[in-house]
């Protein structure tokens, strides 16, 4: 995301950048504004969008401020049109610490509420009658009231599923009650969808839309990561393999009776080094058609890299989700494995189960 925002300045050593599309839905705003009532009119927007932007910023902020309170480092808060975004160093799994955190959030805005309420020179008691705006003010009132409530929905990842999560973690596991939270959301979101869509109010469809993909998104982040752990490439690999020399024939893999669902044939050089992996499914469809002279090297549909089994398997599986591909694994210049990107998750649940 970082290539799609434009560094603004530092507030409190956190980087503050304006996402483009931000831009988009400023120069939408201000030519329905110009369109409506000319210049006065677009300027009162363009007033209008600088304190909406303030207070996101504030409500980012109070976030931030939490954070650095447990040692986590804010390097940037992104504006979006939906909202703002703060980036951690690391997320908070202590239900405490997470549950302060978010809550800071919703506390600005309150905070900046209370605060107008008892000041001697605004009265908001016709505004909250009327909901109409009519001053600047008000809508710093609205804008804050609506923020801090709004983010109190009990839809993840917003404040309010963060902060269910944070409570239900203090009695369930943290996946539990990731999941238990995302369940929820989902159900709430489609309801809000729903309510949106049967009033005409599209915008209100999106924003509920965007937010379920990101608390899906986050919540297989964690599910992952969970299953994950500290594992390495070997934990994921499947152990069952035969090596053969590049010109073997799909013939000389078929004679190989392995007695095992899943085997592979790795193919290698003269000098050891792999070339590609072909699976026993493989020469089994390729001797049905009669292909049994055909060198079995052309039956490596993609091309060949080599892990290594130490390797810790965390900052490859995201990688791996979005490939087909079958890669060699070694250890010490030796072949050990061969890792399926199309099933190793189903290998490490199984493992992680015999634990």
């Amino acid at each position: 995301m970082k290539r799609w925002s434009i560094h603004l300045f530092r507030v409190l050593g956190i980087r503050l950048e304006l996402h483009v599309t931000f831009l988009l839905l400023v120069a939408w705003y201000l030519f329905s504004g110009w369109q409506d009532g000319g210049l006065e009119a677009s300027s009162t927007r363009a007033i209008s969008l600088l304190l909406i932007f303030t207070t996101v910023v504030l409500h980012e902020l109070g976030h931030c401020m939490a954070a650095r309170k447990y040692g986590i480092e804010v390097p940037r808060i992104v504006i979006l049109p939906i909202g703002g975004m703060a980036q951690f160093s690391r997320m908070p799994r202590e239900p405490r610490q997470e549950f302060v955190i978010t809550a800071a959030g919703p506390a600005v805005n309150f905070a900046i509420v209370l605060l107008m309420l008892i000041a001697p020179f605004y009265e908001p008691a016709l505004l909250l009658d009327t909901l109409e705006i009519r001053t600047h003010l008000d809508l710093l009132f609205l804008a804050n009231l609506a923020m801090g409530l709004f983010n109190l929905l009990p839809v993840f990842p917003m404040d309010g599923g963060r902060l269910l999560r944070a409570v239900m973690a203090s009695k369930l596991p943290y996946l539990t009650s990731t999941r238990i939270a995302f369940e929820i959301a989902r159900v709430l979101a489609f309801v809000g969808m729903a309510f949106f869509l049967y009033h005409h109010h599209y915008l209100g469809v999106a924003l509920l839309g965007f937010v379920f993909v990101a608390g899906r998104m986050e919540y297989h982040h964690i599910r992952d990561s969970e299953e994950i752990g500290d594992r390495t490439i070997g934990d994921a690999m499947r152990s069952h393999f035969l090596i053969l020399p590049e010109d073997a024939k799909i013939s000389d893999a078929a004679r190989f009776d392995p007695g095992f669902e899943h085997f592979d044939f790795i193919l290698t050089t003269a000098q050891g080094v792999p070339r590609g992996v072909v699976t026993l499914e493989t020469v089994k469809a390729a001797m049905a058609v009669g292909l049994g002279d055909k060198l079995l090297d052309t039956q490596i549909s993609t091309p060949v890299q080599n892990l290594q089994a130490e390797w810790p398997l965390r900052i490859y599986a995201r990688g791996f989700r979005r490939q087909e591909t079958l890669h060699p694994v070694l250890y010490n210049d030796r072949i050990v494995g061969v890792l399926d990107t199309r099933a190793f998750w189903e290998i490490l649940k199984g493992r992680n189960r015999s634990v």
